[in-house]
């Protein structure tokens, strides 16, 4: 049995039934959607959904512990009436479909039965489910620098062990003091996920440092490497005994100093490249860091 038990007082018997044929003026785009009935505690139709550029319509009536779902049907009309048509074998059903002035979708639903039922009139009312906001991330500018891994090598330059890259290795990218073997396991990372940009958060002194492949964070893993997971969807920054720092519940991820500015950035950074990991060469005190997924 279906029966609507929302009702509006102030609505005329006579206005249902003309509205039922007549409709009220609209455009079908704007019926685009799910549609959700204003009555939780209704024992008919709870929602209905719409596609208005094929003009699918598609009903779900009230059922334990799940809804029943009817099968999907062309709606039908032109002008502003438009029906839609249900053979249930037990009962046929015409359902009068228009959206009101005040943003609501009534659907009437006239039912006719086969066996000794009386036929039946049930009116309902819906909201549009409304999909919730997505707050968009402001566009961070990047600080970023070419490296080209192809002709990246390591080259010592009055005693200072160095990346260079470009054409005769012209540009100084990373330094290493003499600290020759983390020299070489970096130039190792880089070649591995073929880096393009080395990329920072404040300079002089950078707060963060982080590699990109082509605009994108790097993916896979590298035997030996020296990581710190994290989660990008839980990060947040923290003022902890006066610092600002980047924490993943309570364990600390990175730290800005007094420089709420570049901790923010970072973290937008971190979430808008989905990185997962923070990675070191040489610790403590590492002469080379990077994140990846």
């Amino acid at each position: 049995m279906y029966r609507s038990t929302f009702n509006f007082r102030t609505l005329t018997l006579s206005f249902i039934a003309l509205f039922a044929f007549i409709g009220t003026s609209f455009a079908t785009t704007s019926l685009d959607g799910t549609w959700i009935n204003r009555d939780a505690n209704t024992s008919g139709l709870t929602k209905v959904v719409i596609s208005s550029s094929n003009r699918i319509f598609q009903a779900f009536g009230k059922c334990h512990p799940n809804d029943c779902v009817w099968d999907r049907v062309r709606m039908q009309g032109r002008g502003n009436s438009y029906k839609a048509y249900y053979n249930q074998g037990f009962a046929k059903r015409v359902l009068s479909i228009a959206k009101l002035n005040n943003g609501l979708l009534c659907v009437i639903m006239k039912t006719d039965y086969k066996d000794r039922r009386k036929s039946r009139r049930d009116t309902y009312y819906f909201r549009k489910k409304v999909r919730p906001n997505v707050s968009v991330r402001p566009a961070v500018k990047e600080d970023c620098v070419k490296v080209d891994y192809r002709t990246a090598k390591l080259r010592c330059i009055k005693g200072n062990w160095t990346i260079v890259d470009g054409p005769q290795g012209r540009h100084a990218a990373f330094s290493f003091g003499n600290k020759v073997k983390e020299a070489r396991k970096a130039l190792r990372i880089i070649k591995q996920y073929k880096v393009t940009q080395s990329c920072f958060v404040g300079r002089p002194g950078p707060s963060l440092e982080y590699l990109l492949r082509q605009g994108k964070a790097p993916t896979g893993a590298i035997a030996q490497e020296d990581c710190v997971s994290f989660n990008p969807r839980t990060i947040k920054v923290k003022r902890i005994n006066g610092r600002y720092k980047i924490v993943d519940g309570s364990h600390w991820v990175f730290d800005f100093g007094n420089s709420k500015a570049e901790a923010v950035k970072s973290l937008n950074i971190i979430k808008k490249h989905g990185f997962t990991k923070s990675c070191y060469v040489g610790r403590p005190g590492p002469s080379f860091e990077y994140m990846r997924k």
